[in-house]
């Protein structure tokens, strides 16, 4: 009985311990849910919603009509003025009045004399156009100089009516002759040059025949746009 007694009592004290264990767990819970709901009211604070307040704004009062206002005039009384605003002066005996009538007649003349002379036309003269007269002129095609051109150097000469002739010989023959100065000078060193072109062959084919024209062994060299 005794084992007996012992074994109900601990069931007896477990269960209240699950009892009480369950009771804490609800409590809890209900505690929290509580927190939820109005942690978020305590955070923000109370908020308090302010109605806007409409002031109604009076309508325009009704205009009265208001009748005509009307005046009845004398028609005789309109056209007649107060004898009281007529003034009569006399002038005839100021010494104001004799000097205007001098200049009156004067002023007079003069101002006729001015409209009866009519203004003269004015005439432009115009030059004749003289016609215009077509000039022909020939424009070489420019020469890149991206690219490395050359030229042939037929020689060097002190004489400038040589340079002069050979210049002439060579053009004539179709050659794009020139030299170098422009314009010879005499006892200076003048360079004869034909050319440039861009490609060297071309210009090497051309020696053989200058050769046979002018009896003179040219070279083909850089061509240098601020030197020749």
């Amino acid at each position: 009985m005794a084992i007996h007694g012992v074994v109900f009592a601990k069931e007896h004290k477990s269960e209240s311990m699950a009892n009480q264990l369950q009771n804490r767990l609800i409590g809890t819970i209900v505690l929290v849910a509580l927190v939820v709901i109005f942690i978020p009211d305590l955070l923000d604070g109370q908020k308090e919603r302010v109605a806007e307040s409409f002031n109604s704004i009076p309508f325009a009062p009704e205009r009265r009509e208001l009748a005509p206002l009307v005046i009845e005039l004398d028609p005789q009384s309109g056209n007649e003025l107060p004898s009281s605003e007529l003034v009569s002066v006399d002038v005839s005996n100021s010494p104001d009045s004799k000097q205007v009538s001098k200049t009156a007649p004067s002023e007079s003349n003069s101002t006729v004399q001015q409209v009866e002379k009519p203004a003269k036309p004015l005439v432009v003269k115009t030059a004749p156009e003289s016609p215009s007269i077509p000039v022909s002129t020939k424009v070489q095609a420019p020469i890149a100089l991206d690219k490395p051109a050359y030229i042939i150097q037929l020689g060097a000469f002190k004489n400038a009516e040589n340079v002069v002739r050979l210049v002439s010989q060579l053009r004539a023959a179709g050659y794009q002759a020139h030299s170098m100065p422009p314009k010879p000078i005499d006892g200076e060193v003048n360079r004869v040059f034909v050319g440039p072109d861009i490609d060297s062959k071309k210009l090497n084919d051309k020696l053989e025949d200058l050769k046979q024209l002018t009896k003179l062994n040219g070279k083909v060299v850089r061509f240098d746009p601020l030197e020749q």
